[in-house]
């Protein structure tokens, strides 16, 4: 039954992937599975709040198909084929969820100055010690050691760029009262690829992205990562 639920949820993906609706009765035949079996399906997971089903309309909303993609993904499908079924703004929707959930604030699209450079982060997570520094990276297919290389490279610079600053950013940020920051550069992919870590930085699909920042602190000492103490 897991196979087939898998199949369901990927072809709810893939079909509610433009505006979040579509006709209940494409779903069984997108996904090769009987009319009353999809039916049963959809209404365990109306059910459970993963879809909204209204007759003969299915709607989801992000969060919802945030939830389906893991749920597929845990029932054993290809990470890569469901990844496929996101867009480049749930891509970044989900990436910021998936720190928010674990507790960290997050800042969506920091820009900052520094000798007359601009530099833009796509977001950062504060949790006391750690800061992520995160870019998002929309690589649809497998990507060669030299892109990821160069965008590591780049990350690595900007982080880097970062630690001159955030003493000016201290308070408006939330910082105040910290004494230690460890800023942590991470790229987060659309899709899997081979690369795991470069230079120390970790390379993370956004599907594995939830269980990534969940174990980031006690992994801390094993990364790629910038410390600095704050005065009292």
């Amino acid at each position: 039954m897991h196979s087939v639920e898998r199949e369901l949820l990927v072809s709810l993906l893939k079909l509610t992937k433009k505006n979040g609706l579509i006709r209940k009765d494409l779903v069984s035949r997108d996904a090769k599975i009987p009319v009353q079996t999809a039916n049963e399906l959809l209404r365990e997971l109306a059910d459970k709040e993963l879809i909204q089903l209204k007759e003969t309309i299915i709607g989801t909303l992000p969060n919802q198909r945030f939830s389906i993609s893991i749920r597929a993904i845990r029932l054993g499908a290809d990470p890569e084929r469901v990844s496929k079924t996101l867009d480049w703004r749930e891509f970044e929707v989900f990436a910021t969820k998936a720190f928010e959930a674990e507790g960290y604030d997050v800042r969506k699209h920091f820009r900052f100055k520094l000798v007359e450079r601009g530099w833009e982060i796509d977001f950062l997570g504060f949790k006391d010690p750690i800061v992520v520094c995160a870019e998002c990276k929309r690589w649809l297919h497998g990507w060669s050691t030299a892109a990821v290389t160069k965008t590591v490279r780049y990350q690595l610079d900007r982080t880097e760029a970062l630690t001159k600053v955030l003493v000016s950013f201290r308070e408006k940020q939330g910082l105040a009262s910290w004494r230690e920051v460890k800023i942590v550069p991470v790229v987060i992919s659309l899709v899997v690829g081979s690369i795991k870590f470069c230079y120390g930085v970790p390379v993370v699909p956004i599907l594995q992205l939830q269980s990534f920042s969940n174990e980031l602190e006690g992994h801390l000492d094993s990364l790629a990562h910038f410390t600095m103490t704050f005065q009292p």
